[in-house]
């Protein structure tokens, strides 16, 4: 989970996160719209790799800018910046093997008159 702030509180004001594989490929990026903070997530697969690049750019106000990146599985997993900032994370997890299945739904039975 990344946990952005903004101490003036109108957002990042042209700074924005993204989060890439390996391979440079972008997974996922993000701002802090307005206001002083919100959250966004984004997941870390070992398939796309062991390792990703976290980056931050400074945008017009970067010393009102900070955040804290938690794991969901380990809350005392952090790390934490401000803007401008590059920062490559390893770890990860595997994906799920399979989507969870479909269970049929009842068949209605009238109710005798």
């Amino acid at each position: 989970t990344l946990d952005m702030t903004d101490t003036f509180g109108d957002g990042w004001n042209g700074a924005a996160w993204a989060w890439a594989d390996q391979t440079g490929a972008t997974q996922k990026t993000g701002t802090l719209t307005g206001g002083y903070e919100g959250t966004s997530s984004f997941c870390v697969w070992a398939e796309n790799g062991p390792c990703y690049t976290f980056i931050v750019n400074a945008g017009y106000y970067p010393s009102e800018i900070t955040w804290t990146i938690t794991s969901d599985n380990d809350p005392n997993d952090t790390f934490d910046g401000g803007a401008p900032y590059t920062q490559v994370v390893c770890g990860g997890t595997s994906p799920p093997t399979q989507l969870p299945t479909m269970t049929q739904m009842p068949t209605m039975t009238p109710m005798p008159t």
